[in-house]
């Protein structure tokens, strides 16, 4: 197994330890966890994604939409048109 993956189980673990202390339950904790997982995986993608191309399945939509755009629109800048014409 690699270092950084038992790195990064280690780092769970205690993690999953000091939220247990707290939880009023091991699901509790397990779902706090999870939570955690799903921030840091976010912030993951927003931080390196910014600045790639849309998708072709993004593009798509916006087509389907009825959105105009720029070729060199960005995943960010696609998600973020997607969210405003879904909630128009």
């Amino acid at each position: 197994m690699k270092t950084e993956t038992k790195n990064s189980i280690n780092q769970y673990a205690e993690l999953f330890d000091a939220i247990q202390e707290k939880a009023s339950s091991e699901e509790t904790a397990i779902a706090i966890l999870q939570e955690i997982g799903k921030d840091k995986r976010s912030k993951f993608f927003e931080e390196t994604g910014n600045d790639e191309l849309a998708t072709e399945k993004q593009k798509n939509y916006l087509k389907d939409l009825g959105v105009e755009f720029d070729d060199s629109i960005t995943k960010k800048e696609a998600s973020d048109m997607i969210e405003q014409s879904k909630n128009c």
